[in-house]
């Protein structure tokens, strides 16, 4: 259930793997996280947390896909890093 694989070229989020409706996200200092995340109109949770679950945090806001900068700052806030970028 946790094998991901790479979504590099895909247009999705910079650095991630994913696999069954969970993906790995590696943030700017390299560490790992594993992400549930859903979307619906004006929707959008994530919830992420470290490999060992450890740490966790989750996140819901009342918007679309502009929600990202949002995430990647609580991600900032939480573990010190950003990550949710955009793959371009």
């Amino acid at each position: 259930m946790w094998n991901t694989v790479s979504t590099a070229g895909s247009n999705w989020l910079a650095n991630t793997r994913y696999g069954l409706g969970l993906y790995d996200l590696t943030l700017a200092d390299g560490q790992v996280l594993r992400d549930v995340s859903g979307a619906s109109m004006g929707t959008n949770t994530f919830v992420m947390g470290t490999p060992d679950r450890k740490h966790t945090v989750a996140a819901h806001i009342a918007n679309d896909y502009s929600g990202f900068p949002v995430f990647d700052r609580i991600l900032e806030a939480e573990f010190g890093a950003r990550g949710l970028a955009l793959d371009a």
